[in-house]
């Protein structure tokens, strides 16, 4: 640190040739459009050599802070001693999933995940076998150390490992290891862990139905006899201030899904707009399809969170140029003029920010956060932050890891999870213990997500080394990928309550000044994160069998109302449909009481009356539809479900008499320059062959297909099978350059007498068809397992005890005050009526 508190930011050049003084010491993730991959203690060139071009300033920092500063500096050696200290001691791998007392010498059971019992591996008697395993050599994850895989590699390909991709945010090798191999990489000190990479699950469907967002997709709203569909971010913006988007790709038609789609490489460089924005990383793309994909390229099994949202791309990065803070700053401007009240042409509600430039606790003087505020309370835009990448650096939560951007009071800051929410991922950045502002605020999937594929990049490139043969879709993992998860349910929100704003509530705290917070100007949370963090639920710590959470975690801090928080998922996992309920409550009591002041704790009180399960339609008829664009990659006939991104899953409940498909598409378009045919096959019990074909695709327009029911209380998976060709515009075209066929499918199942009752398993999935009745009164009555939000179920609570308008006292208090004023008003006045009187006494 020089005189005037700067802090060199990390540099992996080689310093000892004289010059520079080094010292250990962690800087910010700095200068990266992805999240930090994991680095550890690096070296900081505290008194650079001359012409050295690594001693980029990290911050500037006020006083108080240089002595802070100063004092970390000091601590920072000693700490790598003890870290280094605890290595060496090599500490008895977790036994995480693995019961007690099974480490033997030919194998070590703990480094297995329990994933692999999937695969048919078995434990027995402390002996690995895999005589159910079926597959050999297994596709494995091997999770290996960070300072040692570079040379573990060839170790591996000699013990007869295929290694496939190397993961850039988990220290994570793609491989296919011979089944008897697997005991020796156990032994391996270099191998942590071994988990089964199975196939076909690892989708952003299952993301999205962790979250419970498909249920609210294919909810109904009740009020009072009317009944309108569900919440899907219709018309909401979320800006992504990233890499930019592809907007070629199915999932963001660019003039349609993608609004805005912006580019501008340096701070100050005019913004160009085009379709594809994101040329260089493909990280943006990802991120956009998490948060508001339309699905197109899956029938809408991979679909973003809030589908019906809209999308404004800026790209801050071209090639090898590097992203400073000043080009975050830039864009965040943009989306700040852009959003303005009453001047909001995109109506951008929600700006998202896979990114951190520093770590640390909320500075309200540093640029990023004065524009954070600035954009929450004076644009009421909601700024959904990442945390960070570096949960390993400190697993006890020691020091602040956290986004110093997301730490802002005005900001939501997402931590990851498995992509099912079963526990919280290894990688993601701590707060300090004891420090409740700098944790998470709430969490979100964020391993192997499945989203958009921006072809022609880096993180393209990597996914095809691995062998990924999806074209449209590849996963990768980070709080990268958590973040557009949590804008995407913000949009959601504002479509549910639109009435929003800065809180009266004050974000957490508990750091070293709180007269100071308590009276800063932007300590106030938005309504959207208390909603959040009061549908969230963290996930516990079971004793005797590891952490439930990925993560040891032994935090007893609490949050607001009593709940439990800790340093790791902040408030916890969220729960879309639990949110949604309490923004729909909290808009129809503003709208109900307009006399009153009604706040989220209000709406917290009586939310569940509005919770309502199962809708009764009186129809013959039940009917589902969806859309979808067929492409040559997307041919199915005769392959495994797992691989058909085009395949819809249709219940057929009990009591179902015939069904009908109806294929509409366009067999020739000119603007689009092809001419095609689709036609449509049926697999009715779920061996991944169709059943049911609807012939060769030749026929144009509309076509209706008449469907056997050979079985009810199933899942049908509809197909869809095509031809054509097409002509590429070479100057317009350049990524997306297949046949690509728009196309819509109705199906209409016809009931018997007694009707049927559809399961709510069967909104669950984005894959799933949402089943509705058709419209036409019947005398049949059919049940749907439909998450329905009943209106006019919401309870008065201000009838309620402890609920009244702001200032207002309950009616007892009011009787007590008015009589004890009256008494007191009557006491002076006789008061003064016997002074007055005893003067005249005196004067007579």
């Amino acid at each position: 640190m020089d005189a005037r508190g700067v802090i060199s930011r990390p540099c992996r050049r080689k310093t000892d040739s004289g010059g520079g003084r080094v010292r250990y010491f962690k800087g910010p993730a700095a200068s990266r459009t992805r999240e930090g991959d994991g680095e550890g203690w690096i070296p900081v060139v505290v008194d650079p050599p001359a012409g050295c071009r690594c001693s980029l300033r990290w911050s500037l920092l006020p006083e108080k802070k240089k002595r802070e500063a100063k004092q970390g500096m000091r601590f920072a050696s000693p700490t790598l001693l003890v870290l280094l200290f605890l290595v060496s001691l090599q500490v008895s791998p977790s036994t995480y999933g693995v019961p007690p007392g099974n480490e033997g010498g030919d194998i070590i059971l703990s480094k297995l995940s329990v994933s692999l019992l999937h695969a048919g591996i078995e434990v027995r008697d402390g002996v690995l076998v895999h005589e159910l395993c079926d597959r050999d050599p297994l596709p494995v994850l091997l999770h290996v150390d960070e300072g040692k895989r570079g040379a573990l590699r060839p170790r591996l390909v000699e013990m007869g490992v295929r290694m496939g991709y190397r993961f850039t945010s988990l220290e994570v090798y793609e491989a296919w290891a011979p089944l008897d191999v697997m005991p020796r990489l156990t032994l391996l000190d270099e191998v942590t862990y071994i988990e089964w990479n199975a196939p076909g699950t690892f989708d952003t469907e299952i993301s999205t139905a962790a979250i419970m967002a498909p249920r609210v997709w294919s909810s109904v709203i009740r009020d009072g006899s009317s009944v309108k569909e569900g919440i899907r971010g219709r018309g909401i913006g979320i800006a992504v201030v990233d890499s930019g988007i592809d907007a070629g790709h199915p999932d963001l038609d660019y003039g349609f899904k993608t609004v805005k789609n912006i580019k501008a490489v340096r701070a100050g460089d005019p913004w160009v707009e085009m379709e594809n924005t994101d040329t260089s990383v493909g990280h943006g793309s990802h991120c956009a399809g998490i948060s508001a994909g339309n699905g197109d390229a899956s029938a809408g099994g991979r679909s973003g969170v809030a589908p019906e949202a809209n999308l404004i791309g800026l790209s801050l990065t071209e090639g090898d140029e590097e992203v400073s803070t000043s080009n975050y700053l830039y864009g965040l401007e943009w989306v700040f003029e852009n959003s303005r009240p009453h001047a909001n042409p995109y109506n951008i509600k929600v700006c998202t920010n896979s990114w951190h430039t520093t770590v640390g606790e909320y500075d309200p003087e540093m640029a990023l956060s004065k524009i954070i505020n600035r954009l929450t309370y004076e644009n009421n835009v909601v700024c959904t932050f990442s945390a960070g990448n570096d949960g390993r650096q400190d697993p006890e939560g020691t020091v602040v890891w956290t986004s110093q951007q997301g730490n802002t009071p005005s900001a939501v800051m997402v931590a990851a999870y498995a992509r099912d929410g079963s526990y919280v991922a290894e990688f993601t950045s701590h707060g300090q213990v004891g420090l409740n502002h700098t944790y998470p605020d709430v969490g979100a999937p964020g391993v192997r997500i499945w989203s958009a594929h921006a072809r022609r990049t880096g993180i393209s490139a990597g996914s095809k080394l691995s062998g990924n043969p999806n074209p449209y879709y590849l996963a990768i993992s980070g709080t990268s990928m958590s973040t557009p998860h949590v804008a995407g349910t913000v949009a959601l929100l504002w479509e549910a309550c639109p009435s929003m704003g800065i809180s009266g509530w004050e974000e957490d705290y508990n750091g070293s000044d709180p007269e100071w917070f308590h009276s800063h100007e932007f300590r106030f949370v938005h309504d959207a994160e208390l909603i959040l963090e009061a549908s969230a639920t963290p996930i516990p710590f079971r004793e005797g069998s590891g952490d439930s959470t990925g993560v040891f975690v032994d935090d007893p801090s609490v949050g607001w109302g009593g709940r439990e928080i800790d340093y790791a998922q902040g408030y916890g996992f969220i729960d879309v449909e639990k949110a949604v309920g309490i923004a729909l409550t909290l808009q129809e009591l503003r709208s109900r009481f307009l006399d009153r002041y009604v706040d989220v704790f209000t709406a917290l009180k009586v939310y569940e009356g509005a919770m309502d399960l199962n809708l009764s339609v009186a129809s013959s008829t039940l009917m589902t539809s969806w859309e979808g664009e067929y492409s040559r990659f997307n041919d199915q006939n005769g392959k495994p479900l797992v691989v058909q991104n085009q395949t819809k899953l249709v219940y057929v409940p009990e009591g179902v008499g015939s069904m009908s498909i109806t294929l509409e598409y366009d067999a020739l378009s000119l603007p689009d320059m092809y001419v095609g045919g689709l036609t449509v096959d049926v697999d009715t019990d779920g061996d991944g062959q169709a059943d049911f074909s609807g012939g060769p695709p030749l026929a144009p327009g509309t076509r209706t297909f008449r469907i056997p029911v050979s079985g009810t209380d199933v899942f049908y998976r509809v197909m869809i099978r095509g031809q054509g060709i097409k002509v590429i515009r070479p100057v317009r075209e350049t990524s997306y350059v297949e046949l690509r066929i728009p196309y819509s499918i109705t199906v209409e199942m016809e009931l018997d007498t007694q009707g049927a009752e559809v399961p709510r398993e069967a909104y669950s999935s984005a894959m799933g068809a949402f089943i509705i009745g058709d419209g036409r009164e019947s005398p049949v009555n059919s049940t749907l397992g439909i998450r329905v939000y009943d209106l006019g179920g919401i309870g008065d609570p201000f009838g309620e005890e402890g609920y009244r308008e702001r200032g207002e006292a309950p009616s007892s208090l009011l009787l007590i005050i008015l009589l004890t004023a009256a008494v007191t008003l009557l006491s002076i006045y006789g008061y003064h009526r016997i002074r007055k009187r005893n003067r005249k006494g005196g004067e007579s």
